[in-house]
C-alpha cells in the first residue's frame, strides 16, 4: 500500500466536513433536543402535581360527603311508616266531607305553620 498526498487532502476534508457538520447540524440538533426534553420533563411533572391536587380534592370532597350523610342520616325527620292499602279501600267512594269555609282556612292555616315548622327543622 503506497501512501500518497491524496490520504492527507480526504483527510482534511474529512475533517472539515465533520466540523461544519458538528458546528451547523449536530450541535444545534442536540441542543433542540434537549430543549424539548426539559419541556417534556416539565409538562410530566406538571401532570403529576395537578394529579396530586386532584386526589386530594377528591379525598376533601368525600370526606365533606361522608359528613353530610351522617349529619343528614342523624338529623334527618324520622317519618312514620304508613300501612299498605287494601285493595278493597281503594275500591271505595271516597267519603265527601261538607267544610265551611271558615274549616278549610283553618285547615289551610295549620297545614301551613306544620309545613314551615318541618322545612326549618330539616334546615338546623
Amino acid at each position: 500500500m503506497k501512501v500518497n498526498f491524496t490520504i492527507f487532502v480526504q483527510a482534511i476534508n474529512f475533517f472539515v466536513a465533520w466540523f461544519i457538520l458538528n458546528r451547523l447540524l449536530f450541535k444545534p440538533a442536540i441542543k433542540f433536543l434537549k430543549g424539548e426534553e426539559l419541556k417534556e420533563k416539565s409538562l410530566s411533572d406538571n401532570i403529576h402535581t395537578k394529579q396530586t391536587e386532584l386526589d386530594s380534592k377528591r379525598e376533601e370532597k368525600q370526606k365533606t360527603w361522608e359528613k353530610y350523610q351522617a349529619y343528614f342520616s342523624k338529623n334527618c325527620p324520622v317519618v312514620e311508616p304508613q300501612g299498605l292499602y287494601k285493595i278493597e279501600d281503594l275500591q271505595k267512594e271516597p267519603e265527601i266531607i261538607d267544610l265551611s269555609k271558615q274549616e278549610i282556612d283553618n285547615l289551610k292555616q295549620h297545614m301551613e305553620r306544620t309545613l314551615v315548622e318541618r322545612l326549618e327543622y330539616v334546615r338546623k
